[in-house]
């Protein structure tokens, strides 16, 4: 079940009704159910699938636009967090775009995914990001923050 499905709905209402935001964030898998293009790599695998995991969080993340839950609960506050930052520039441009196109047939937004991030989104960034400052330029500083539970194993300790 997407993330952003009605299934989901009595959540974010009381999170609305809270005023606590919701957050995405990866995780690591179980060998087992890690993906099986990972598991004839050996090692390299764990190089590939720890650069490769933001990818779930932007699926995940990608469902709030395209289930229009941010438009059913326009005071849900949604985080993306610790899968970098330096990708939700093109990720907000691309879905700006293909709105405006036969594609998004069946996908009813009152504004443009950008403005909902806006209005409703924030991600986190990482201390390693040489281009966070041109995204947070792109996107809006009041949309950044930093996360506290530093080092992590997938980033340099200095």
């Amino acid at each position: 079940m997407a993330h952003g499905h009605p299934d989901h709905d009595v959540l974010f209402a009381k999170a609305c009704e809270l005023d606590v935001p919701i957050g995405i964030h990866p995780t690591y898998e179980p060998a087992w159910a890690t993906p099986v293009r990972f598991r004839k790599l050996g090692r390299p695998g764990e190089f590939f699938y720890n650069v490769m995991l933001r990818q779930g969080v932007q699926q995940a993340f990608l469902s709030f636009f395209a289930l229009g839950t941010l438009d059913r609960f326009p005071k849900l506050r949604l985080g993306v967090l610790e899968a970098g930052s330096g990708w939700i520039g093109a990720f907000l441009d691309r879905m700006d775009a293909i709105c405006d196109t036969i594609s998004a047939g069946g996908v009813s937004l009152t504004m443009k995914p950008s403005e909902y991030f806006r209005r409703q989104c924030f991600i986190s960034g990482d201390s390693v990001e040489t281009a966070a400052p041109l995204m947070i330029d792109h996107v809006g500083a009041d949309c950044f923050l930093w996360a506290t539970d530093y080092p992590h194993p997938d980033h340099p300790s200095t």
